[in-house]
């Protein structure tokens, strides 16, 4: 059977999950990625999988016609049984067109829980209109936390929970020697914290906050460094800013990094003060390290593994509260937690990548015997 998974890019959470489908389908399932950009590292894993990668038009920059026409002629061309559809923006739209070329297994997922910006009323009446087509034309929906399910399909809606896995890899930590090397390219000094932020630089991610509690560790005198790792239409933005409080010295563009897991074991404390989100795999990850974490209440709690690593500060209050949270819960300070506690505690609950690959096959297995003849 084949599926075609339509996703915005080929980084983030979504990119993510959709590798870790992939790379895990059994041998019954054939799978294909279309997406409006693609990096060369997403395109070697993809196809490293013996699966095919297709290059979308972007509505805002070919327009509607072009956008439309492209999305029709991906679907013709890998003649799937299966879309799966991991879009925010403008669902509908391909909801729509693979119901006008007869694909059985219409599937939509919600990953966000809201749209990335302030609402106005263009967004509101996308959204009803998101609603609409996705009750009338899907068989299928799948999501990531509560919050997710509420904001792309409603709150009558009872979409499959896919989890938001980690990789196995997660969990084969290197020796101490390396890390304390690496630690070293950061922060070469004990008594100085090392603070991590892993996301892409948007408004949903709400890194201007994140930088007042910098400024506010600053005023304090506390020794610190933040990493931020990651890319986006606001990292100019909030180079600015860092210039404009004088933190230069303390903060750290990193830029898109690979190798996520190795700083998630270096540093102290993560920080993650967004907005909104659906459910951050990144925080899972974070658990799966044994990394003591600060994010805003916004933040589903359905990402706590229940190991006492994850603290939740209202992004409302001053930044001296997330500066309250940082000294009391960071790794110079906190019990560590056992190795083998953190893994059984993450394959109990359903995050590794094989489990939620096998429970999203299953389930398709089941739709497959009902929609397609």
């Amino acid at each position: 059977m084949k599926i075609l998974h339509i996703i915005p890019w080929g980084n983030g959470g979504i990119a993510s999950l959709v590798k870790k489908l992939v790379k895990h389908q059994p041998s019954e399932f054939q799978s294909s990625v279309a997406l409006f950009s693609c990096s060369d590292e997403f395109r070697k894993e993809i196809e490293s999988f013996n699966s095919e990668i297709s290059i979308l038009n972007s509505l805002g920059k070919y327009g509607l016609f072009k956008y439309i026409q492209r999305i029709a002629q991906v679907i013709r061309l890998e003649n799937c049984d299966v879309i799966h559809i991991h879009l925010v923006h403008k669902s509908y739209l391909a909801v729509i067109i693979a119901k006008i070329m007869g694909v059985e297994i219409i599937a939509c997922h919600a990953h966000a829980a809201n749209f990335g910006k302030k609402h106005n009323v263009f967004n509101i009446i996308e959204l009803l209109i998101n609603r609409l087509c996705i009750k009338l034309f899907c068989n299928k929906l799948y999501t990531c936390s509560d919050l997710a399910t509420d904001f792309l399909f409603g709150k009558n809606m009872r979409p499959i929970l896919i989890k938001n896995a980690v990789n196995e890899s997660v969990f084969l930590r290197k020796n101490e020697t390396f890390y304390k090397s690496l630690r070293n390219v950061y922060s070469s000094q004990n008594d100085e914290l090392l603070l991590l932020h892993v996301g892409q630089f948007s408004y949903a991610k709400n890194h201007e906050y994140l930088i007042c509690v910098c400024k506010e560790l600053k005023f304090r005198k506390i020794k610190h460094k933040v990493l931020l790792a990651g890319t986006g239409i606001r990292e100019d933005f909030i180079k600015e800013l860092v210039r404009k409080f004088n933190l230069e010295d303390s903060v750290i563009f990193m830029g898109f990094v690979s190798n996520v897991d190795d700083l998630l074991n270096i540093a102290d404390v993560f920080l993650f003060p967004s907005h909104f989100e659906g459910l951050p795999t990144v925080i899972v990850e974070a658990q799966a390290c044994g990394l003591p974490s600060i994010l805003s209440n916004t933040i589903t709690q359905q990402c706590d593994l229940g190991l006492g690593l994850l603290h939740f500060e209202s992004i409302e209050s001053h930044p001296s509260a997330w500066v309250e949270r940082i000294l009391l819960h960071n790794r110079k300070v906190c019990t560590p937690i056992d190795e083998s506690r953190i893994k059984n505690t993450v394959i109990e609950k359903g995050f590794t990548a094989k489990e939620v690959a096998s429970a999203y096959y299953d389930d398709l297995k089941g739709s497959i015997s009902l929609w397609v003849k």
